[in-house]
């Protein structure tokens, strides 16, 4: 498991996220406002990283997932993942199979898929976009 920030990775030992304190309307107990976080799922681990550096500039926390496992863990672990974005990079019945996972576990999250025909260097472009739009109200 990975976890972004846009300051670069960090993640505890046990792989798990740690948030001091209670959460309550998007506001920490220590007063300070909480960023959204969005699920990245790719195929490969590094790319979320590589990602997450090019996207700094938005407030936005990111967590990164590259296999069924990872994804499940990071919507158990995590309650306030407001969105995924699933690269293109793989397969289509694994895609099929996490929209599944994701939907019957989070219905409340919603989850984007990147087309193939913008290649992988559309990836940022997407994902900045979906985040814009979905957790930042830019529509």
């Amino acid at each position: 498991m990975m976890l972004y920030s846009g300051h670069g990775p960090s993640a505890n030992a046990l792989g798990a996220l740690a948030i001091p304190g209670v959460v309550r309307d998007g506001v920490a107990s220590g007063g300070k406002i909480m960023q959204p976080v969005v699920l990245l799922v790719g195929k490969l681990p590094g790319i979320v990283g590589h990602l997450a550096d090019q996207l700094e500039d938005l407030p936005v926390r990111w967590l990164g997932a590259h296999d069924h496992g990872e994804v499940m863990r990071q919507l158990d672990t995590e309650p306030s993942i407001s969105c995924v974005i699933m690269g293109a990079g793989l397969d289509d019945n694994i895609r099929g199979d996490l929209v599944g996972l994701i939907a019957e576990q989070r219905p409340d999250v919603s989850i984007h898929l990147k087309d193939r025909a913008s290649g992988p260097e559309g990836m940022a472009d997407f994902v900045r976009k979906v985040a814009g739009a979905m957790v930042l109200n830019r529509g």
